[in-house]
């Protein structure tokens, strides 16, 4: 799963931009679009930028329980990691990430105070291979130090 997430943070691929669920306050689900920044094997994270005004960022911060779906048209493969986000706080990583950004991109914040970055740490993923015949579905739980593959059916 890492090695297929970590090229789609620096080249654009199937796994670059994917599909973050929330749940609003009114307890409705909601779905949008986020691009993949960063994806961290050893501490089980994936993460991305957004705007602090954003509804997500609302929605995160009353239920942090959330999935990101990605898929890759080429190899036909559906991820589905499960975990809960974080806002992070730390101004220096903020900066970083910030300074990381291409120009045109800062240039949709307005300005850094406008500039969330949001880490997911991962639970699970849900791996369906559309591509195999019959198609294979497999769950594996992710964490530090931790993994578990095991098949289902689809």
């Amino acid at each position: 799963m890492w090695d297929l997430l970590a090229p789609a943070t620096q080249d654009r691929t199937g796994f670059t931009a994917g599909f973050l669920a929330t749940v609003d306050p009114d307890e409705q689900p909601r779905v949008r679009a986020v691009i993949l920044r960063d994806a961290d094997p050893s501490a089980a994270t994936v993460s991305f930028a957004t705007d602090v005004r954003s509804a997500k960022i609302r929605d995160i911060q009353l239920r942090p329980a959330v999935e990101l779906a990605l898929y890759d048209p080429d190899c036909m493969l559906q991820l589905r990691l499960s975990g809960t986000a974080d806002i992070v706080a730390d101004p220096e990583i903020c900066a970083k990430r910030w300074a990381d950004l291409a120009p045109h991109t800062r240039e949709r914040f307005e300005q850094i105070e406008n500039f969330a970055w949001v880490a997911i740490s991962v639970t699970s993923c849900d791996w369906l291979d559309l591509a195999a015949e019959p198609p294979r579905r497999f769950r594996m739980t992710v964490a530090p130090g931790q993994h578990e593959t095991r098949e289902i059916v689809p």
